[in-house]
């Protein structure tokens, strides 16, 4: 450790700076451990451990007989509007493709540990999807959604969009979106995870879980989404407000 802050973890911020900036593309090797540790004049132990954090924070991915390479650059979500999840992604400019795995009546019997914002007193359905950027899954959804009464699910399913944008769905059938109240937290990924999101059993896993209401407070979906920690940043900003000022 030089002056407080240990060695690796300053390699490892002059590591992301050109990964940052831009300078070091999608695919770019890294140097190697033996170049990295005479250039920074430490042991390859040190090495190792900036490198690793760096693959654990989504930077870099390891490649076997390879070497070490810059990964996809992390979504980056900002917590300031109501988007669908694939539809905050698109709204960066990411090319996200949506693989539907089922839609289907959601009998509250079939998963009793699933407590919904509302009674089932009209249609209750459940939508899996995965979405994928460049081939690679980004986070799988579950999704509970309360459909009006008027609406069939094969008008639904004719609507190509739906499973797309389930909110522009609502909202073009009348249902206007107004709120949701988002909850996050971590979680390790159990088998059936870590398959569909292409991940090591007990990965890290960031998990939103969101009720979204109506302009007339009524929740109309209900979502648990996973997203690999690995590949995310999420940033809220927080303003201050002037009557948490005092003035002596």
């Amino acid at each position: 450790m030089r002056g407080g802050v240990p060695m690796y973890q300053k390699i490892k911020r002059q590591l992301i700076e050109p990964i940052e900036r831009g300078e070091w593309p999608v695919g770019h090797p890294l140097p190697s451990e033996a170049e990295l540790s005479q250039q920074f004049q430490v042991s390859r132990t040190t090495i190792r451990q900036a490198i690793g954090d760096l693959v654990s924070m989504g930077y870099v991915t390891r490649q076997q007989g390879k070497g070490t390479f810059v990964s996809q650059a992390r979504p980056h979500i900002t917590a300031t509007k109501l988007y669908g999840f694939a539809e905050e992604l698109r709204q960066r400019g990411e090319e996200v493709q949506i693989q539907i795995l089922f839609m289907r009546a959601f009998h509250f019997i079939d998963k009793s540990e699933i407590v919904l914002p509302w009674t089932l007193d009209g249609q209750t359905w459940e939508l899996q999807r995965i979405a994928h950027i460049d081939g690679q899954p980004v986070f799988w959804e579950t999704s509970y959604l309360r459909l009006p009464n008027d609406l069939s699910v094969a008008s639904w399913e004719e609507d190509n969009t739906s499973f797309e944008n389930v909110y522009g769905y609502f909202e073009r059938c009348g249902v206007r979106i107004a709120s949701g109240l988002q909850t996050i937290h971590a979680e390790t990924a159990m088998e059936e995870t870590a398959a569909l999101l292409q991940v090591a059993i007990g990965s890290p896993l960031l998990v939103v879980e969101r009720i979204t209401q109506d302009d007339t407070g009524d929740p109309v979906e209900y979502s648990i989404v996973k997203y690999p920690a690995a590949l995310y940043r999420y940033e809220v900003k927080l303003l201050r407000q002037e009557d948490n000022f005092s003035i002596s």
